[in-house]
């Protein structure tokens, strides 16, 4: 006899909470291997099933293990994405307002060069006008009798 119960039925029963409790600490125990670096490979020959059965039967344990370590990571990798595009969004914003102060900067510039230029032109055409007035002022002084 396998049991000091008379019932063998009641014996029986009380395997599956024993059974159970096996399965959850399996379960765990696959879940850290994976987390470690473990194969299912190594799982599977480890519990002397192929790592297909490995897989089928403890991927719930370590996906539910799993899962909420991956939310989190994601939930971490989400915030240091917004992070880092809000920073790169301050920096373009920084980048064109610069943009926009040299640009102003240079128009400034540009219009005083040719405000100069202008002006310049202007003084060189009215010497030159005096000038052309004086030579024919002259040239008719000296073709007058006189």
């Amino acid at each position: 006899m396998a049991t000091s119960d008379p019932d063998p039925m009641n014996a029986l029963g009380a395997t599956v909470g024993l059974a159970r409790g096996v399965d959850r600490l399996q379960g765990a125990l696959v879940a850290e291997a994976i987390r470690a670096g473990s194969t299912w490979e190594q799982v599977g020959e480890t519990l002397g099933i192929s790592r297909q059965a490995a897989w089928a039967r403890f991927r719930d344990a370590v996906d539910q293990e799993g899962g909420r370590r991956v939310q989190e990571e994601n939930a971490r990798l989400k915030e240091r994405i917004h992070e880092q595009v809000r920073s790169l969004r301050d920096s373009i914003r920084a980048m064109e307002d610069e943009h926009r102060r040299s640009r102003t900067e240079a128009m400034d510039r540009i219009r005083e060069v040719d405000r100069r230029f202008r002006q310049e032109r202007q003084e060189l055409k009215d010497r030159m006008k005096a000038s052309i007035r004086s030579l024919q002022d002259e040239l008719r002084s000296r073709k007058r009798p006189g």
